[in-house]
């Protein structure tokens, strides 16, 4: 414990007390009228607990770090999936089902992207922003569809393809033969 941390107790220990006496010296003053005459020699108690910093930043900055953190997580993954769709590059299904292909991506990303306009409309919120966070959520989802597909993980999900990333290991690593 430092001295600014007994100074501390000291001060709250004679509020308690009130052993207190004012600038004359002379009287004492009670607990109620000490809280408001009384000035403590000490910073203020953010300056003190600098140790608890880390503590303090994560709870004072939480939401600030959990959107962040999802953002980081979005990017890093849309990353990993670009670079398994240039290695992959699963086309079979958009070019044999185009019209399916297309129709899946607008129920992917339009689908979840209304989902934003049932909340608006059952806060009673609908405005500019309600369509920014529709465009948004589709744009997202649409690229993660697009990318979940040429990156072969939906052909391995389903089964319908030799091009996951598996067997693309499996056959461009000599060792594996």
């Amino acid at each position: 414990m430092n001295n600014t941390d007994k100074e501390i107790e000291n001060s709250i220990k004679k509020l308690n007390t009130n052993e207190n006496e004012n600038e004359n010296g002379n009287e004492e003053l009670k607990s109620s009228d000490t809280r408001n005459k009384i000035k403590l020699n000490t910073k203020p108690y953010k300056d003190i607990k600098k140790e608890n910093f880390f503590d303090n930043f994560l709870i004072s900055n939480s939401n600030d770090i959990i959107f962040y953190g999802i953002i980081v997580i979005i990017v890093i993954a849309v990353i990993y999936l670009s670079i398994l769709s240039f290695i992959i590059r699963d086309f079979d299904y958009p070019i044999n089902h185009p019209f399916l292909f297309t129709l899946e991506t607008l129920l992917m990303s339009v689908g979840i992207g209304g989902i934003v306009f049932f909340m608006a409309w059952g806060r009673n919120s609908i405005n500019y922003d309600t369509f920014i966070k529709f465009l948004v959520v589709v744009l997202k989802f649409g690229i993660l569809h697009i990318l979940f597909q040429f990156s072969g993980i939906y052909s391995y999900i389903l089964g319908t393809s030799n091009k996951s990333i598996s067997k693309y290991i499996m056959h461009s690593n000599p060792a594996f033969y």
